[in-house]
C-alpha cells in the first residue's frame, strides 16, 4: 500500500513538473530540490524495495549526462529524486 501511495504523490508531482515546464520552459528547484530531499529520506527510512546501488549508479548516469549537455537541468533532477524513491519508476519515466 505505501508504495502504491508513493507512486500516486510522484505522478502528480511529474504531472505538476511538466505543467511548469510547458509553461516557463525551465523547472523550480523549489519544486525538484525539496523532491530530491524528500526521495532521500524515503530510501534512508526504509521505504524503498530496490537497493541503494541502483539509486546510485541511475544518480551518477545522469549526472554524467547532465555533464555532457545530454541531460537538461531539470530532466536531471526529477530523475534523481525518482531514482532515490524508485529506479524503475525513474528509469520509465
Amino acid at each position: 500500500m505505501n508504495s502504491v501511495i508513493i507512486y500516486v504523490v510522484a505522478c502528480a508531482w511529474l504531472a505538476v513538473c511538466a505543467w511548469q515546464d510547458w509553461k516557463t520552459r525551465q523547472i523550480s528547484n523549489w519544486l525538484t530540490l525539496p523532491a530530491i530531499a524528500i526521495g532521500l529520506l524515503l530510501r534512508l527510512a526504509g521505504f524503498a524495495d530496490e537497493p541503494l546501488w541502483l539509486a546510485a549508479v541511475l544518480s551518477a548516469t545522469v549526472l554524467s549526462g547532465w555533464a555532457s549537455r545530454l541531460i537538461g537541468g531539470g530532466d536531471a533532477k526529477i530523475t534523481i529524486a525518482l531514482a532515490l524513491v524508485s529506479p524503475p519508476l525513474a528509469f520509465f519515466a
